[in-house]
C-alpha cells in the first residue's frame, strides 16, 4: 500500500501501488471527487495562449480543447526520412522509428524474404513419397511418412480399401450379418406405419421427415423381428451412428420404445 494527499481535502488515504499506475485515485473518497468539480483552476492554453478554467484533477492539462491539442500535435518538429523500399522522402517525428513511408511498402519489401529456407517455420521441405498402389513418385510433409500405407490419391487410397479393408478384415466385420435377408413383412406399409408412429420425426435428433424418407431401424439388429415395438424412426446419420456400440444403442432404443408405450424403463 501507498499513502498519497488527497487532492480535495488534503487528508492522507492508502492505495494499492497497482491502482496508482492506472492514474486513479486522486481523492480519498466520492464525496471529494463530486467535490473537486465545483472547484475549478485556471490555466492558460501552451497554443492558443488563451486562459481556460479546468476541475482541480485535470491539473496537468496543457490545452483548452482538442482542437488546440490536434493543432500543436501537428505543428511539433519533423525530419526527412528516406523509404528504404521506394527511395521516397517522407516526414516523421525525431522518435520515430520508422524506415518505409507506407504499409504498401512493407508488404512488398516482405515478399520473397519468408520464402522456404528462410521462414522461420521451415521444417526440411518436402520428402520423396512411393504410392502403395499405383507407384508413382510425389512429394508429401513429415507427417505422411508416419503412416505405414502411403498414397499419392484419395483416388488411390480408396482402391486400396476396397482390396483390403473388405469382409472379415474390416473391424466392424459381424460374420456376415449385413447380407442376411430382411423379412417378408419388413415392407413400405410397416415403414410407413413405424414413420407415423413416430410422428415423422428422428428418435434420436428431433430431425423432420423431408423428401429424403427416414430409415427405420430394428432395435435388436434382428433383421427377422419385425414386429413395431424392435422397429424406430432414424435420420440417415443418426442411423449410421447404430454401428457401432451395438449395446449401448439397443438399451436406448428400447427405453425410447417403452416412453412412446408409456412402460417402465430398462434399469
Amino acid at each position: 500500500m501507498i499513502r498519497l494527499k488527497c487532492l480535495q481535502c488534503g487528508e492522507d488515504f492508502k492505495i494499492h501501488f497497482c491502482r496508482l499506475k492506472k492514474g486513479e485515485r486522486k481523492f480519498c473518497s466520492k464525496k471529494c471527487f463530486y467535490l473537486s468539480l465545483e472547484k475549478k483552476i485556471s490555466k492558460i492554453c501552451k497554443y492558443c495562449e488563451k486562459e481556460f478554467e479546468v476541475p482541480i484533477f485535470r491539473n496537468k492539462a496543457k490545452y483548452c480543447s482538442r482542437k488546440c491539442a490536434d493543432s500543436a500535435g501537428r505543428k511539433r518538429k519533423r525530419i526527412m526520412k528516406i523509404c528504404k523500399y521506394c527511395d521516397k522522402e517522407f516526414e516523421v517525428i525525431p522518435s520515430s522509428n520508422k524506415i518505409y513511408c507506407s504499409r504498401e511498402c512493407v508488404n512488398k519489401s516482405k515478399v520473397g524474404k519468408f520464402v522456404g529456407e528462410k521462414s522461420p517455420s521451415w521444417k526440411g521441405g518436402m520428402i520423396k513419397y512411393k504410392c502403395k498402389i499405383c507407384e508413382k513418385s510425389f512429394f508429401g510433409g513429415k507427417n505422411q511418412g508416419r503412416s505405414k500405407h502411403i498414397f499419392c490419391s484419395q483416388k488411390c487410397y480408396g482402391e486400396w480399401l476396397s482390396k483390403n479393408i473388405v469382409g472379415e478384415s474390416h473391424p466392424n466385420w459381424l460374420n456376415g450379418k449385413s447380407f442376411e435377408a430382411y423379412g417378408i413383412e419388413f415392407n413400405n406399409e410397416l415403414k410407413g406405419q413405424v414413420r407415423k408412429r413416430d410422428k415423422y420425426k428422428c428418435q434420436i435428433c428431433d430431425k423432420k421427415q423431408r423428401k429424403q424418407k427416414l430409415g427405420v431401424h430394428h432395435i435388436d439388429y434382428d433383421k427377422e423381428n419385425n414386429i413395431m415395438r424392435n422397429l424406430i424412426s432414424l435420420c440417415r446419420s443418426c442411423h449410421s451412428k447404430t454401428n457401432f456400440k451395438r449395446d449401448s444403442w439397443q438399451v436406448f432404443f428400447e427405453n425410447e420404445i417403452r416412453k412412446i408405450y408409456k412402460l417402465k424403463k430398462v434399469i
